[in-house]
């Protein structure tokens, strides 16, 4: 049994799962820019389904040093200290660990954490640094197919990105117009009445054929969002 005099007090009742995607890793292996990972975050959280609930985005990777004593007898004073060891990996003297991994095992918020390190690290017992930023969410609901939602988000994503290319081009061709001498009002006016009137066109809210999405990304996306530990 962990010990429980610790200053961390976890929460009863059904665990929730944390989890957090580093925004660098992410980025790289999906090749998506942060903001477009941030929309698709939104989506998921506000769409047809709330399959999760969007946190503040934090630094989720925590390299610990211990001082005053050994790690081995603050573990039986601290229920974080004694969750820390159960998942740090040791490198250099320092021990590496996944904050929402232990935020998990305590069913505590990744701030009740972050409030115990600084205690920790005020009473003289360790040192500790924060690394890799990351977005922070709970898994509200799991998908029932995985696919299918990689597929409504992939669309979603596509209709996004061509509102703001129509959204551009309306500007631009408003800014041509007026430099040619035109009535910048009017003509300002018309571009934007005919935006609104192509945004209802059924033929540009249709889906196009799965094939022809590249819904791989959002693919990886989706996997470390539901499946990855």
């Amino acid at each position: 049994m962990p010990p429980s005099n610790g200053a961390v007090k976890q929460q009863h009742g059904n665990a929730r799962i944390i989890k957090a995607l580093q925004i660098d890793k992410i980025t790289r292996e999906t090749d998506l820019k942060e903001e477009v990972l941030g929309t698709a975050l939104a989506y998921l959280e506000v769409g047809e389904d709330q399959h999760v609930r969007v946190r503040s985005q934090a630094f989720t990777t925590c390299s610990i040093t211990f001082h005053k004593r050994s790690p081995e007898d603050l573990r039986r004073r601290s229920s974080l200290v004694d969750a820390i060891l159960r998942r740090a990996h040791h490198k250099q003297g320092h021990f590496i660990v996944d904050v929402p991994a232990v935020a998990m095992d305590l069913r505590v918020s990744l701030n009740d954490v972050q409030e115990e390190l600084n205690r920790l690290q005020a009473g003289g017992e360790l040192n500790f640094e924060m690394k890799n930023a990351s977005f922070c969410f709970d898994v509200v609901k799991q998908p029932n197919d995985l696919c299918e939602l990689t597929l409504k988000l992939a669309q979603h994503m596509k209709s996004v990105e061509d509102c703001k290319i129509a959204k551009l081009d309306t500007m631009y061709k408003a800014a041509a117009a007026a430099m040619e001498g035109a009535d910048a009002q009017k003509t300002f006016q018309r571009w934007i009445s005919d935006y609104f009137e192509s945004s209802k066109d059924p033929s540009i809210k249709e889906s196009p054929p799965p094939g022809i999405i590249k819904a791989s990304r959002y693919g990886e996306m989706t996997h470390h969002l539901f499946w990855s530990r």
